[in-house]
Parts: structure tokens; sequence; C-alpha cells
């Protein structure tokens, strides 16, 4: 063998030689091959998208144990958000909601504006 800047190079005799072919051994492999070959439709599934909360559903469960004396805490990438029923008697005495649902997507009050929480981890404690 001759070493050219680093690398291994074949020799002429290796760069000629024949590579044997194997046999595949399907009863080794037949839960593999099983495996693969099956339909894709019952692999994907539904992925439990069918039991996806609504917004509604997600704000009414949160405000349901809020009433309960736990807190929520909800999380983003940057920074985690404490919120307790004393929060949501603050922003009921100035009439604005503390969270609002519209038809797909849950968002929580922040100064003047609304943010999304739909992706948020949510956590009652």
């Amino acid at each position: 063998m001759k070493m050219l800047f680093g690398c291994f190079c074949l020799s002429p005799k290796q760069r000629t030689a024949k590579k044997t072919e194997k046999t595949l051994d399907y009863t080794r492999n037949e839960r593999i091959i099983g495996t693969v070959n099956r339909e894709l439709a019952p692999r994907l599934g539904n992925q439990g998208l069918e039991n996806e909360m609504t917004a509604q559903d997600k704000m009414a469960k949160i405000l349901e144990v809020l009433q309960s004396g736990k807190t929520v805490y909800i999380q983003t990438a940057l920074r985690v958000t404490k919120v307790s029923a004393k929060d949501v008697a603050k922003f009921a005495a100035i009439n604005r909601p503390l969270f609002k649902a519209d038809t797909k997507s849950l968002y929580i009050s922040a100064g003047n504006r609304y943010d999304c929480i739909d992706f948020c981890k949510i956590t009652a404690i």
C-alpha cells in the first residue's frame, strides 16, 4: 500500500478484485423484511390527531385548573410564565381576558397584544 497525503490507496490487485455478493438470509431477516414491506396506512395511522384538543377546550381546562387553586406554567423556548388564579382576577378587574381562544389558536395576554401559546408546554402544579 502506498500512502498519499494521509489517505490509503489500493494496490492494483485490490482495485481489480471482484467483490463477492452475499445472498440475503430470509429466515434471519424475515422480521425486518416484513416490517419494511407492510402497508403504509396502518403504520402512519391518525397519529393522535383525532384526539387533539381545540383551543376552547384548552382554555376551559386551564381555567378549571386555575379555579381549583393550582398554578399553571406556560413554557416557551425562551421563558416560563407562571399563571395563578390571582393573575386571572387582576385581568378580570380591568376587563381584559388573560386567555383568548379563536377557532384554531389559544393566546395569552402580553402587554398590549396577545401571544399564541399553541405549541408551548403547559404544566399545572
